[in-house]
């Protein structure tokens, strides 16, 4: 082999090393680390949602399903992951639309807050299940894969403070709850 080519494959195979360092994928481990993370946000808020007298129904049905996902990531059944994230996608938009009814943004604001912590995890799940079975795969044109794809695209929460309009870290809002508020840039 010339110097020529042993130089163009000694450049390759470091490329390829420093892409595969770089960017690794996240194993089926983290992804339901991150699943689990999602399920701890929503037991959180479910004391909180109490305290406050309202229903928390939501959010239990919301722990099962992120248990359950969190169950089909640790097995790897992309398929099972892809209709779960969706169904969590859909309960978060129903506890964010049911939480516009609360007339305390006090409590909406620690409610969100908490939520927030399983949006960004979501968001995580979401952007990293295999593109190809979102895309192309047995689910491809699914209501389920169509979700989780425009999830995809939305933005991940973020706390702002009300006093200076300033986006602040999630902490922020759950440490302040009377002077800032969760954007959720949802529908």
């Amino acid at each position: 082999m010339s110097f020529r080519n042993q130089f163009v494959l000694t450049a390759v195979l470091i490329v390829a090393l420093l892409t595969q360092t770089a960017c690794p994928k996240p194993n089926t481990t983290e992804l339901a680390s991150y699943g689990r993370d999602v399920v701890s946000a929503l037991n959180d808020t479910i004391p909180i949602l109490q305290n406050a007298g309202l229903d928390a129904s939501k959010l239990r049905e919301a722990v099962n399903v992120g248990n359950r996902l969190v169950t089909a990531l640790e097995s790897n059944q992309t398929a099972d992951a892809i209709t779960l994230t969706s169904a969590l996608i859909t309960a978060f938009e129903d506890i964010v639309a049911s939480t516009n009814a609360i007339q305390n943004q006090r409590t909406r604001t620690l409610i969100l807050a908490g939520l927030a912590i399983g949006n960004v995890a979501l968001h995580y799940i979401a952007n990293h299940l295999p593109n190809n079975a979102v895309v192309s795969g047995p689910l491809k044109g699914s209501a389920d894969a169509q979700k989780v794809v425009q999830f995809k695209q939305q933005k991940q929460w973020r706390c702002k403070n009300a006093v200076n309009g300033h986006f602040e870290k999630i902490e922020f809002c759950k440490l302040n709850p009377a002077t800032s508020y969760v954007v959720t840039f949802s529908k």
